[in-house]
């Protein structure tokens, strides 16, 4: 078990979920806010929604971002 001083790494990204999380870094520096998920697919040259949504829930699994259900707007990147 981790002491309390020594947190434990997160798990490794896909190439796809870093390209995620660093557009989507950018954007919110950029705006001051996070994007919309169509946004941050044509950020990411993806195609459809569920592709976003499929690399926005492993980065929140992985415990590299936040987001409040039912919330526009409400991604998180964890520092």
């Amino acid at each position: 078990m981790a002491s309390a001083n020594h947190a434990l790494p997160r798990p490794a990204l896909t190439r796809l979920q870093g390209k995620v999380l660093r557009r989507l870094g950018s954007f919110i520096r950029a705006h001051g806010y996070a994007p919309t998920y169509r946004e941050l697919m044509a950020c990411c040259g993806l195609v459809n929604v569920r592709a976003i949504t499929w690399h926005l829930e492993a980065l929140q699994r992985k415990g590299y971002i936040t987001r409040e259900p039912m919330v526009s707007r409400s991604i998180k990147v964890v520092a």
